[in-house]
């Protein structure tokens, strides 16, 4: 077993590994001291959205998803699943779901912790930056509020996100979580022993990013431009490793 990023890789032979993420949500949906106001269904919706990104961004294929709600089955539990099982559907990924809830105590803030696990081939694991290669920024870091739920042209969508799986010119993907653009590139300056060049440009390297709004990636410089007549949310240079 090794961590990688924000994952955990398990030998489960010669040629594969499992491979798990976790993604957690408090304080966002409809009970009393929620911070923010937010249909339950969503909330599980992008929460599960932001688990399965991490696992897949290493080329791992979903078998399951596993919620641990805060929250009674009959008061929100019902409601979360549902957002789950949306997002999925959505997708068209068909996989088992299993999950607990809180049957003993009323809560009075909304709880989702969703993990997802994978499937993954050895050999897709490898580290592949070269010097000179470009970072970038694809989407935008928000959070909360500042999310247009239903019509965001600023964060990546789902459907974007795997565009680029299926680019061979991307070698590497990370999804930007609540520790910010800045804090993704360090892992990337750690796993491949080389340092960023920051470009001047206007954005927060340090907000958190929501529900993966954005994800870092590598290229090289010659595919820039194919890249962007393939991507429509923002794409910002961050800057280029050496």
């Amino acid at each position: 077993m090794k961590n990688y990023r924000d994952l955990t890789f398990i030998d489960i032979n010669k040629d594969e590994y499992m491979v798990i993420s976790c993604d957690s949500c408090a304080g966002v949906g409809n009970k009393e001291l929620d911070e923010i106001k937010v249909p339950l269904g969503i909330v599980s919706y992008f929460t599960t959205r932001v688990a399965l990104m991490e696992i897949m961004s290493v080329k791992a294929k979903p078998i399951a998803i596993v919620d641990n709600l805060g929250v009674s089955m009959d008061d929100g539990g019902k409601a979360i699943i549902d957002g789950i099982k949306g997002f999925l559907n959505d997708i068209n990924l068909d996989i088992p779901i299993n999950g607990s809830t809180e049957e003993n105590f009323k809560t009075l803030q909304t709880f989702l912790g969703t993990t997802a696990i994978g499937i993954m081939k050895k050999e897709e694991l490898n580290h592949s930056v070269k010097s000179g290669s470009l970072v970038l920024s694809i989407g935008l870091p928000k959070v909360g509020n500042e999310i247009d739920i239903n019509n965001d042209q600023e964060i990546i969508s789902f459907y974007e996100f795997k565009k680029l799986l299926d680019l061979n010119y991307i070698t590497s993907i990370i999804p930007v979580g609540s520790k910010g653009i800045k804090h993704e590139c360090s892992i990337i300056e750690k796993i491949t022993n080389m340092s960023i060049n920051y470009n001047d440009i206007e954005i927060d390297l340090y907000k958190p990013a929501g529900p993966s709004t954005c994800v870092i990636t590598t290229i090289s410089e010659d595919y820039i431009d194919e890249l962007k007549r393939n991507i429509n949310c923002p794409i910002k240079i961050l800057g280029k490793i050496s």
